[in-house]
């Protein structure tokens, strides 16, 4: 059984490393300020997979965040704000990342 909050984690690291989204505060080169938040993150059922002879865990996913900012935007605009991910993640035994594609 997979341990859905360390595989979010992971998930998280990835994307940081990635440079694809940062959770929480941001400034700009400007210094106006945004907070980008979580609005939506979905796990898939985990896979369970073999890598050589070792047992991991393949886990498709989707998140979806919301950017807010200090710039006041009418609701039909929020599809500007919002980015959806999806990808999956292989992860062993001890949630160490074998893989991940966005």
């Amino acid at each position: 059984m997979v341990d859905e909050a360390k595989a979010k984690e992971a998930i998280l690291h990835e994307l940081k490393v990635g440079r694809k989204v940062d959770i929480g505060e941001q400034a700009g080169g400007s210094d106006h300020l945004a907070y980008i938040s979580i609005m939506r993150f979905d796990l898939e059922p985990a896979m369970q997979v073999l890598i050589g002879k070792a047992k991991a865990w393949k886990i498709s996913f989707t998140i979806e965040t919301y950017t807010e900012t200090e710039f006041l935007h009418d609701p039909s605009e929020d599809v500007y704000y919002t980015h959806k991910y999806n990808g999956i993640i292989v992860l062993d035994a001890d949630y160490n990342v074998l893989d991940f594609k966005t």
